[in-house]
């Protein structure tokens, strides 16, 4: 359960900042791209993970009695430097371009900007329940929540 934890928030968190940056007449053309970049992450991840754990043990370091404790020393460290700059990069998104993009969308329209309308509980899952779109990825869910269940 702990893995799959946090593929489904990286996954969310990830395509939620990429439909919030990218426009529908935009959608088109940049999925594909984000699609494989989320993809080579893994890659990414496999190719530094087997990097930092061949190592020998390296005195040198002030960190680490033995060879292991050394590389996951490193891997974390990765992680956690990769996590800030991803935190950084976010922030600077909302701060420098996504504000523009809001006061340009907020002169397009006259400075009346309408509200969207909430909906309830029973109104959100009616709405689920008439979008095929949304179904569809509720099925996949489900489907990939049974096949990786363990016997």
């Amino acid at each position: 359960m702990s893995e799959l934890w946090s593929n489904i928030i990286l996954s969310m968190l990830f395509w939620g900042f990429a439909n919030q940056v990218t426009r529908m007449n935009e959608a088109k053309r940049f999925y594909g791209l984000f699609g494989i970049g989320a993809n080579f992450s893994g890659v990414a991840a496999g190719q530094a993970s087997v990097f930092l754990c061949s190592n020998n043990y390296n005195p040198h370091l002030p960190f680490g009695q033995d060879a292991w404790e050394q590389s996951l020393t490193l891997l974390i460290s990765l992680v956690l430097i990769s996590g800030i700059i991803s935190i950084a990069l976010f922030r600077w998104m909302h701060k420098t371009i996504l504000a523009e993009e809001q006061i340009a969308d907020a002169k397009l329209n006259n400075g009346e900007i309408e509200p969207q309308a909430k909906l309830s509980v029973r109104d959100s899952f009616a709405y689920l329940m008439r979008s095929k779109y949304l179904i569809s990825i509720a099925v996949v869910v489900i489907a990939y929540k049974h096949c990786y269940q363990p016997c």
